[in-house]
C-alpha cells in the first residue's frame, strides 16, 4: 500500500476556497452588471420570431416600454451573503489537516481569546516536533551515519576513526 502525504486532507478543502472564491468574482462581475429583460406577451397575432431589441440605459434612467412590454428586472445576489462563512469553514478543516491552528493559517483573530490561541499554538506546536523527529529519524540520521564514517576516512572531517562510535553520538536540534 502507499501512504499520502500529511498535506493531501487539506487540499480538497484549498481547491474547494479557490473554486468558490472564482465562482463569486464571476458572479460579483454579473451582478455588477445588473440589468432588466423586457418580456413580451404572446398573442394570436404573433409571428413567434425573435425580435431583439437592446436599449442603452444610464444609471437612473427610465424606459419607454410600447404597448404589450413588461419592465423585468434581474437582480443577482452576489456577493453571496455565505461566502465568508464557507471560507472560515474551509481553511478550519484546512488547518485541522494540516495539524496547524486555524488562526495562523488564516491570520483570523476574530472571536479568539488569548487562551484559545494559546492552546491552538500548543497543538500546533507539537506536530511541528513531531514532523521534525520523523524527519530526523527517516532521514537526517541515516544520512550522517555513511556520511561520518567516509568523511572521516577520506580526511574531510580531521577526526580520529578509532573515536567514531564517540562522534556518532549526536543530539540533534
Amino acid at each position: 500500500t502507499h501512504g499520502f502525504p500529511w498535506f493531501v486532507s487539506a487540499m480538497k478543502r484549498m481547491r474547494n476556497i479557490h473554486g468558490y472564491e472564482e465562482a463569486e468574482i464571476i458572479a460579483a462581475r454579473v451582478s455588477a452588471c445588473k440589468g432588466a429583460a423586457i418580456e413580451t406577451e404572446l398573442t394570436a397575432s404573433s409571428t413567434g420570431g425573435t425580435e431583439q431589441n437592446v436599449e442603452a440605459v444610464e444609471p437612473g434612467g427610465t424606459l419607454n416600454l410600447p404597448p404589450g412590454k413588461k419592465y423585468v428586472n434581474i437582480n443577482p445576489t452576489h456577493p453571496n451573503e455565505i461566502f465568508p462563512a464557507f471560507i472560515k469553514a474551509q481553511l478550519r478543516g484546512a488547518a485541522a489537516g494540516m495539524e496547524v491552528a486555524y488562526t495562523s493559517l488564516a491570520n483570523d483573530l476574530e472571536s479568539v481569546n488569548y487562551s484559545s490561541q494559546r492552546g491552538g499554538l500548543l497543538v500546533e506546536r507539537d506536530s511541528y516536533k513531531k514532523r521534525q523527529r520523523w524527519f530526523i529519524e527517516a532521514f537526517k540520521q541515516p544520512v550522517f551515519d555513511a556520511w561520518l564514517p567516509l568523511a572521516m576516512l577520506n580526511g574531510t572531517v580531521n577526526l580520529p576513526i578509532t573515536k567514531l562510535e564517540k562522534f556518532s553520538a549526536i543530539e540533534w536540534k
